[in-house]
């Protein structure tokens, strides 16, 4: 077993807006819901890739497959045949409704690509085809605040059953 890196005496991370960062991602979440994801691409950089890895504890998605793992363009896509009038996967439409807790923020490490790591837990609750799924993991996201505005580098999402089979996953978690 692996012990804890967490320790009472470890620092507080400095110059962190928590309440801001909590709203952003709690935001990202909503949007997701609401099924407004032209706003939601929009909370992701021109070089972001958004990941749900495939297996537990997975390092890379170039060398396994990913249940997703797509950049900012293979996202659009997706919205935009979500979209399509005939799309028959998604008739009747998924609902869902995500809730996050125990929301972890810290600073990046130096020379990384972003400027701070926000990791919560997740459960998505899906309404697809007459059935309701449940998922469970954690995310992580690797945010950038530019200029006083967050956004996303890097959203990767950790499914407790990753490894299982899945029905048709028609909308991002």
């Amino acid at each position: 077993m692996q012990a804890s890196t967490y320790t009472a005496n470890q620092p507080v991370v400095e110059n962190l807006d928590h309440e801001r960062i909590q709203k952003f991602v709690y935001h990202e979440s909503r949007l997701l819901d609401e099924r407004r994801f032209e706003e939601w691409i929009e909370l992701f950089d021109d070089d972001a890739t958004y990941w749900v890895p495939a297996q537990i504890d997975q390092q890379s998605p170039l060398n396994q497959l990913s249940i997703f793992y797509d950049d900012k363009e293979l996202m659009q896509t997706r919205i935009a045949r979500l979209r399509h009038e005939r799309i028959h996967v998604d008739d009747p439409q998924t609902r869902s409704v995500r809730m996050l807790s125990n929301l972890e923020i810290e600073s990046a490490e130096p020379g990384a690509g972003y400027d701070l790591r926000a990791r919560a837990v997740l459960c998505a609750i899906v309404f697809f085809q007459q059935k309701q799924y449940i998922y469970g993991g954690r995310c992580e996201y690797q945010l950038r605040d530019r200029n006083n505005a967050l956004s996303i580098y890097c959203k990767r999402v950790n499914l407790i059953n990753c490894d299982s089979a899945f029905h048709p996953l028609v909308v991002p978690f």
